[in-house]
């Protein structure tokens, strides 16, 4: 994947920046990983273990430099004191050093997307203690999830009893990656583990009848998925978060099982999808979409509200779902339509000084600038884009059969099956 990307390069400078940029890396995690770990910062569960576990996990499955599984090693030890609540659930902080954790509930995203990390660990360490404990997780949680609610699990849970709390659901914040990692979880051991694709499908059946709205019945509006409200109530309201929803239910039709009756259905659901989450750029002063959105029957199909909701912080997800459908259907136009997305976060975000800065108030032609840029565009978005624009070869196309990404954009090697040795009691 590096030497491809090498290969494709312009006059091999990039190639260049990407050798000295892995250079720095893995120097600093032989020299200066083990320290950090060691001063017990506390950290944010899912974020270390999707970002920091799942970077290391995944340059050493790229490179096999020993020094990456010993520092994923080190942070999965480091980690693991999170799930000794009552139920199995993890806590959402937890101190590196001294594993001290504590919170009385746990959001329904961070809880269920540290399965691929953890797991792969256990496979690359022969150490079942690892996958048994996230593994208890998916267990715990599909157990309380009651038969009326389609699928759909609410965003909260007390981590003592592992059981739900309130009724919110949504595709984006807190609930989002939720349902991408029942899915991946089914292809990372090669669709061994078929548990996961009834979960998935029971979930997105669930989607289909409750939360798939449209802005107009004559075809001209948008698609969308909506939200619950704590009693139920629908919202007709998206974040740009969801609009990781057409990539998945593209990798989903292309992963599903055989005789699945909603293939078609699927991917016809994920274009729709994808259309909406690029006319959210295509129709914003800038050229770039808003973080939230509102809904409306008939034109013009969605308002934006000032504030927070009317920035842009470089999010992943509408280029990543771009990316799955161009590399996925082989059509052209998604390809164009990351293209213009980069030329917008070019034309607005770059800072001449270095990095690119997240947008104030999209629906202006010229935005302002926020003083941050988040890691995850580096890590997702620019990654991405840069899959997008590689030249395409056989190796590039079988990329989707041999690994799976995890939330955060880093490429783990689909596995055999789930180690025969592994079991969970509940």
């Amino acid at each position: 994947m590096r030497e491809s990307a090498c290969r494709a390069s312009a006059k091999g400078r990039y190639c260049t920046l990407l050798k000295e940029a892995e250079a720095a890396g893995k120097e600093w995690v032989q020299t200066k990983f083990t320290a950090q770990v060691n001063k017990g910062p506390s950290v944010n569960v899912f974020e270390t273990t999707i970002r920091i576990l799942g970077g290391l996990l995944s340059a050493y499955a790229l490179t096999k430099e020993q020094v990456y599984l010993d520092g994923a090693k080190l942070t999965g030890d480091r980690l693991l004191p999170a799930f000794n609540s009552a139920s199995g659930i993890p806590f959402a902080d937890v101190n590196m050093k001294s594993g001290q954790s504590k919170n009385p509930t746990a959001c329904l995203a961070e809880a269920t997307t540290v399965q691929l990390e953890f797991k792969y660990l256990s496979y690359l360490t022969k150490d079942n203690k690892y996958w048994e404990t996230v593994d208890k997780v998916n267990k715990v949680l599909q157990r309380n999830l009651k038969p009326e609610w389609d699928g759909l699990a609410p965003l909260w849970v007390e981590t003592a009893s592992g059981k739900f709390k309130g009724g919110e659901v949504s595709l984006g914040a807190r609930g989002d990656s939720y349902y991408e990692y029942l899915l991946k979880q089914y292809i990372f051991t090669s669709k061994t583990e078929p548990h996961f694709w009834k979960n998935y499908e029971t979930a997105l059946d669930g989607i289909k009848k409750h939360l798939i709205k449209r802005t107009r019945n004559d075809g001209n509006g948008l698609t969308y998925v909506a939200e619950f409200s704590d009693n139920r109530q629908l919202k007709h309201k998206m974040d740009h978060l969801a609009c990781f929803l057409p990539g998945m239910l593209a990798l989903g039709a292309e992963a599903s099982p055989p005789g699945y009756k909603g293939k078609a259905e699927d991917m016809q659901l994920a274009k729709e999808l994808a259309h909406t989450c690029y006319q959210l750029y295509a129709r914003s002063g800038s050229g770039l979409a808003p973080e939230i959105i509102q809904f409306v029957q008939g034109h013009p199909d969605f308002k934006v509200n000032g504030g927070y909701d009317s920035g842009n912080f470089l999010r992943p997800e509408t280029v990543e779902s771009l990316h799955v459908m161009e590399s996925l259907t082989g059509e052209a136009k998604y390809a164009d339509q990351n293209w213009n997305i980069f030329k917008r976060w070019e034309k607005h975000a770059f800072v001449g000084s270095g990095g690119y800065a997240c947008l104030l108030n999209t629906q202006n032609k010229k935005p302002n600038h926020d003083d941050k840029m988040e890691s995850f565009f580096i890590s997702e978005s620019l990654k991405y884009l840069s899959l997008t624009f590689e030249t395409k070869s056989k190796a590039t196309k079988e990329f989707f059969k041999t690994f799976v990404f995890n939330t955060e954009a880093h490429p783990l090697p689909i596995i055999p099956e789930k180690p025969k040795s592994v079991l969970v009691q509940i």
